[in-house]
């Protein structure tokens, strides 16, 4: 039976559209029924759009489009006299089980509901799949102020505010689909959907107030800089009251969770818990919290996050669209087992965190906390404390032993394990703390698991100087967890090293910790180096001279006095390591630092230094660092090429996280190898690489004086690196110097004029090249000096060897050649281009 008011209510259908000829019949055809009336405002069709309109009885308006889809909806509303409005895009329309439904739902709606919340089914039809569920605001009362605000993604407000008395109708009863966003049309509409975005934010609309949308957008078009700024800029600022508010968590966690990087699993555990806590009632979030968990190791809380994600997943009728499947969730009840498995094996396991302290109030608070997150048990020893050290650990209910300090500090080491009782042992110095505390246990009980394949536990240590903006100086590996088993023991009085007392010689059996084990040490900070330095050197000399083979105090003597600026007995300590029968078996490579460095400030030639940069790579080839001091040096002598190639191998190793298991100072080298590559780049003539990379550098140094400094060489644009520099105090900071540099603001080029000038410099070059080949040159003209003397060393050698007259064709460099091959190819003859291919048989097929 028909109510009265269902009889004479009336409903209007809004649309505006252009060039839909191809959707709107299905979309209109799925409510004529059920309404009185059809706005159709059309902007500029060009197709049959306004025929097919007609055709289904609809009243069709002309409006032209002004880039601005709010005038265009608020023109359509202003048409439609309907006690109710329904708000539909022609790409969407009801599906046809749930369209019979519209007249009666409405005509019993509560007097107080204004609105209803529609489920929205995006749907891929050139796939025929279906890509998401969601909730929006599709039908509302017709009331005085009704407007829309926003010239893209528009929102519906009433005077200005929110609509109050939005329900929400169950997806049984009413749902509609979209095929907006099919493959094959949603390029188009993610160009156009920026365009208007970028113009919003021209005409005042703030970043904040469009980041979700801008992170859609920029994702859409995997633009991913701009995605993740803008999409980060929407997180941070909470659960947004507009529908599908959890796009730009969704797209972030996607996007970490396709990058294997530490900083990538950082964020994406960041996020989860974020995401998580402000969409509390999404079972997606704490599912993809859980696994984020699990990934870190902390598995009892990823346990207790995937059973709180398939407890909501059942029932669930929220706004936000759930897409766990049933698939998702068989896989997440066998997922929750594991969990469960190993959250019961790492409340097993013992843990015991050992120190050995004096003097250290400074540091205890931050090693306690960190330590109580892990361990069982704290056996903490005191060997003279005289600065409240002692009062610490008692206020923090912590038992500690007193010791009379020998000046062994193995024989220290040795009285606290005796008083261990866990499993393993933990034993880090008072200024050292694990990286991630919370995932220690979980990472000891997979350790667990294979306890008879070794002793020890090597792990990253990596040096944090807190005096300098907590710069990570480099990585060590080090022994700092030891199986709790008889025998095991420190020896040595300074540089103590872990052994066996029972099988004394015998090396001990090593497994290698990954990140989630990683320690920051600060006791190499700028602050207090030289202080340790010299304490450690006095130790070393007075082990020595009671005996104690030198030989084996190679490395650590070349460490010191390069620590302490003595770099001639620095470098002759290294050299003596480097070729020791004693080598260390975890930090190799240090030696070879010290020894490059050291030469670097006495400074040798580039010649002796590349020699040890060489054997060093060859060593070592998983290290980064030496290829990048190769690179360097390559580069200082002009081969610029070889040089690029290089360091190149250098950066790709740093990034795949490479280090063979030795020290690396790759972090510490980084702006300057950075540096030297963009040099590299702009002595090629590839002008845009070199410009990105210094503005890199500096993006990471600002004041890294020789980055600038090639910036400017360069010619390159001086309003992209003032931006850089956001007050005007740096700024001013910047203009001194620059006037240091000799780079005044008066005397910056044309930045066009400059390209132009190298450019033409580099053509030049290759020209000269060219016509010294094509003539037999007079080898003691002075002329002949003076134009070879223009090129670079490695071309005036293949001119030498073209010619006959260079002895050792080894010197040659076939990055260099193959660098003039195509000036040869353009300007040669045919005589010179086959001679000088016959040249490049030197370096085999590849170079020819």
């Amino acid at each position: 039976m028909v109510s009265s008011w269902e009889r004479f209510m009336k409903i209007s259908a809004c649309y505006i559209v252009k060039d839909e000829e191809k959707n709107l019949a299905q979309s209109i055809g799925s409510l004529r029924d059920a309404v009185d009336e059809i706005i159709v405002a059309d902007t500029g069709s060009g197709d049959n759009t306004i025929a097919v309109a007609r055709q289904l009885g609809a009243a069709v308006y002309s409006f032209p489009w002004q880039e601005d889809f709010a005038a265009a909806r608020n023109f359509a509303l202003s048409r439609a006299t309907g006690d109710w409005l329904i708000l539909l895009d022609a790409d969407e329309y009801f599906t046809e089980s749930t369209a019979g439904n519209i007249r009666s739902l409405l005509a019993g709606a509560a007097q107080d509901v204004n609105g209803l919340l529609i489920q929205m089914v995006n749907y891929d039809t050139d796939r025929q799949e279906e890509q998401d569920r969601f909730y929006q605001l599709r039908i509302v009362r017709n009331l005085p102020g009704l407007a829309y605000h926003g010239i893209i993604h528009e929102r519906l407000r009433l005077r200005g505010g929110d609509i109050p008395g939005i329900a929400l109708v169950k997806s049984h009863l009413l749902e509609i689909y979209h095929t907006g966003y099919r493959t094959g049309t949603s390029e188009f509409k993610k160009r156009r959907n920026l365009r208007l975005l970028q113009k919003a934010l021209a005409a005042g609309s703030s970043e904040a107030e469009l980041s979700l949308y801008l992170c859609v957008t920029y994702a859409a078009l995997k633009e991913w800089d701009k995605a993740l700024y803008y999409g980060w800029l929407n997180v941070h600022q909470g659960r947004s009251s507009v529908t599908y508010a959890a796009q730009c968590h969704r797209i972030l966690l996607e996007y970490y969770a396709d990058k294997d990087t530490w900083e990538a699993r950082e964020r994406r555990l960041e996020l989860a818990e974020l995401a998580a806590s402000q969409f509390p009632e999404l079972p997606d979030f704490h599912a993809e919290y859980g696994e984020c968990l699990f990934q870190w190791r902390r598995y009892d809380e990823a346990a207790r996050e995937l059973q709180q994600a398939l407890a909501l997943w059942d029932g669930y009728d929220g706004l936000e669209p759930c897409l766990l499947t049933q698939e998702h969730i068989d896989v997440m009840e066998k997922r929750r087992e594991l969990f469960a498995a190993r959250a019961a094996a790492q409340a097993k396991l013992r843990i015991t965190a050992c120190i050995i302290c004096k003097n250290e109030a400074g540091n205890m608070h931050k090693w306690l906390d960190n330590a109580s997150v892990y361990a069982d048990e704290i056996v903490a020893v005191d060997t003279g404390s005289t600065d409240g050290t002692v009062n610490i650990l008692a206020d923090r209910g912590v038992s500690y032993y007193e010791y009379q300090w020998q000046e062994d500090f193995g024989a220290a080491r040795n009285f606290a394990m005796e008083k261990a009782t866990g499993d393993v042992i933990v034993f880090l110095d008072a200024d050292e703390t694990f990286r991630y505390p919370a995932s220690i246990r979980g990472s000891f009980s997979r350790l667990w698991e294979n306890r008879d394949d070794w002793d020890v536990v090597v792990v990253d240590l990596h040096n944090i100087d807190v005096d300098n903006n907590n710069n990570l100086i480099n990585t060590n590996q080090v022994v700092r967890i030891l199986k709790n088993r008889a025998g095991l023991c420190y020896a040595g009085a300074v540089h103590e090293q872990v052994a066996d007392s029972r099988c004394p010689g015998r090396q001990l059996r090593c497994t290698y910790g990954d990140g989630l084990l990683a320690v920051e040490h600060t006791g190499y900070s700028s602050g207090i180096i030289r202080q340790k330095l010299a304490r450690n050197l006095s130790l070393l000399i007075k082990v020595i001279n009671e005996g104690a083979d030198i030989e084996l105090y190679y490395g650590n003597l070349a460490g010191c006095y390069f620590g302490m600026g003595e770099y001639s007995r620095a470098l002759d300590y290294a050299l003596l390591a480097i070729q020791s029968v004693y080598q260390p078996v975890h930090n190799r490579g240090d030696n070879y630092w010290v020894a490059l460095e050291s030469m670097e400030e006495l400074e040798y030639g580039y010649d002796d230094r590349l020699a040890v940069a060489e054997v060093a790579r060859q060593e070592l080839s998983e290290v980064p660092d030496f290829w990048g001091y190769k690179g360097y040096y390559l580069a200082r002598q002009g081969h610029w090429a070889s040089g690029r190639d290089n360091l190149a191998k250098a950066f790709d190793l740093h990034q795949s996280g490479s280090n063979g298991h030795a020290a690396t100072h790759f972090p510490q080298l980084y702006c300057q190898f950075r540096t030297y590559m963009a040099e590299c780049y702009f002595h090629l003539g590839e002008w845009q690489l070199a410009e990105a990379m210094y503005l890199e550098v500096l993006r990471l140094n600002r004041w890294y004086e020789a980055a600038i400094s090639g910036y400017l060489d360069m010619g390159a644009d001086r309003a992209a690196l003032y931006e850089l520099y956001a007050s005007a105090e740096e700024r001013k900071a910047l203009e001194r110097l620059l006037d240091r540099h000799g780079f005044g603001a008066g005397i910056q080029p044309e930045n066009g004029d400059m390209r132009k000038a190298m450019t033409a410099l580099v053509e030049n070059m290759q020209y000269l090249f060219v016509s010294l080949l094509g003539r037999q040159p007079d080898f003691a003209s002075a002329m002949f000096k003076e134009q070879i003397g223009l090129l670079p060393e490695g071309l005036q050698r293949l001119v030498l060897a073209y010619h006959g007259r260079l002895e050792d064709a080894g010197q040659l460099e076939q990055s260099d050649y193959q660098s003039m091959m195509s000036a040869v190819t353009d300007w040669g003859t045919a005589e010179i281009i086959e001679a000088y291919r016959n040249l490049g048989k030197v370096f085999g097929e590849a170079g020819v």
